[in-house]
Formats: C-alpha cells, sequence, structure tokens
C-alpha cells in the first residue's frame, strides 16, 4: 500500500516536471528573461505546496 502511493507521489512530480519544463520551452520562445522569472516562481510554489 505504501509503495503505492510513494509510486504516485512520484509520478504526480514526474508529471509537474514536464509539464513546467514544457511550459518554460514554450515561454523561452518569447521572452528569456520572463519565462526564467516565471519557472522559478513555478518550482518555488511546487515546492510550497508539496511540502
Amino acid at each position: 500500500m505504501k509503495t503505492k502511493r510513494k509510486q504516485l507521489c512520484y509520478l504526480r512530480s514526474n508529471a509537474k516536471i514536464i509539464v513546467s519544463s514544457k511550459l518554460f520551452m514554450n515561454l523561452n520562445l518569447y521572452s528569456p528573461l520572463i519565462s526564467k522569472v516565471s519557472f522559478i516562481s513555478l518550482l518555488l510554489l511546487m515546492i510550497i505546496r508539496d511540502t
């Protein structure tokens, strides 16, 4: 039971990373500075939410 939950958490965090990296790539096309700032803030939000 515990391992299944761990797997789910791992998959969820993986999905978040994939989605955020895709967003990062898309934003990078428009403006590198804005994308970097938003990407860092996104990561911080994710870290805060997970803990």
